[in-house]
């Protein structure tokens, strides 16, 4: 990609700046940077919008009984098993027995501590979430 062709669409999801490597007219590799590009836009409103999706759908499993409130607040914090195993270091086969209802109800406060900090909640919201839906 030459210097002239980096996207400068302004759109970006997050305030910051991309940096592309283009070449310039001397034949050499150079920062630039950029401020968006609409497939990288749409690509990042899309996945906002499934995770959306996801976190409705969860919810609804929550009040069957069929996942466990981890379930929800995973997916409300835009994340899927593989992210909130490497995000809490703990691994991914025990993430997933932790998105059941009985493998979330054996959890300590401890472990209920690393899931929190990661998914932007606190204990006591994790613990108590499924007394709050009707």
């Amino acid at each position: 990609m030459k210097t002239n062709e980096v996207p400068q669409d302004g759109k970006r999801l997050l305030k910051t700046t991309l940096v592309h490597y283009a070449v310039n007219d001397e034949g050499t590799f150079e920062k630039i940077p950029s401020n968006g590009w609409d497939p990288g836009y749409y690509a990042g409103s899309n996945l906002q919008d499934e995770f959306k999706e996801l976190a409705e759908q969860s919810l609804e499993r929550v009040k069957k009984n069929l996942a466990s409130p981890l379930e929800y607040f995973m997916y409300k914090a835009f994340m899927d098993l593989e992210g909130l195993a490497q995000f809490t270091g703990i691994p991914k086969r025990k993430v997933k027995k932790h998105l059941t209802p009985k493998g979330f109800d054996m959890l300590d406060d401890a472990t209920l501590a690393r899931y929190a900090d990661v998914i932007y909640a606190d204990v006591e919201t994790l613990k108590k979430f499924k007394s709050t839906l009707k």
